[in-house]
């Protein structure tokens, strides 16, 4: 589902691409993709290289390019930003009670609306289990959470970041 988005969001920064004046840090990214990309068709058999370098392209670059040509205007930053600390707070609560529990509320909604079932191993760690919240692994919602504090603390006034900050922190202690 990640990558048809990202090949729809494809073909609606296409049309864009001429507006966007390209400067030397824009060309090292670009740089580094192809780079990446050319590394990927010398290591790796052909099939999976042009799957792998297809992959990163899209996952790398188009987000990258879209990111320069949507975001123009700190305020719209500012506002995904917001988004984002809104989302590790939904997420932290999901969390919660699978912290305390081991039972995986979201993914035993997901898995009735899917059919789809991921296979989790519970594990303790420092008295609670480690929760996943609506991500496939406890890693990937704890990366999710601890990456945000950043952004949210960079924008956030000082009055701001006596709550904000400790939410992530609880948000991202119950990946364990």
């Amino acid at each position: 589902a990640s990558r048809t988005y990202l090949i729809i969001l494809t073909f609606l920064i296409l049309p864009r691409l001429g507006e966007l004046k390209l400067r030397l840090f824009d060309w090292f990214f670009i740089g580094h993709v192809a780079w990446t990309c050319v590394a990927f068709l010398l290591i790796y058999p052909v099939g999976q290289s042009i799957e792998m370098a297809g992959s990163y392209g899209l996952e790398f670059l188009v987000v990258y390019l879209a990111t320069r040509i949507f975001f123009i205007h700190i305020y719209q930053i500012r506002a995904v930003i917001w988004l984002i600390f809104i989302l590790v707070c939904v997420s932290g609560a999901i969390a919660l009670p699978e912290a305390l529990t081991g039972f995986r509320y979201a993914h035993e909604i997901g898995e009735a609306i899917t059919g789809i079932k991921y296979h989790f191993r519970p594990e303790i760690r420092m008295g609670i289990y480690r929760a996943t919240s609506f991500f496939e692994h406890p890693i990937l919602y704890g990366v999710f959470c601890a990456s945000s504090l950043g952004l949210v603390w960079f924008v956030s006034k000082p009055f701001q970041r006596i709550y904000r900050a400790p939410i992530i922190a609880l948000a991202t202690w119950l990946s364990a």
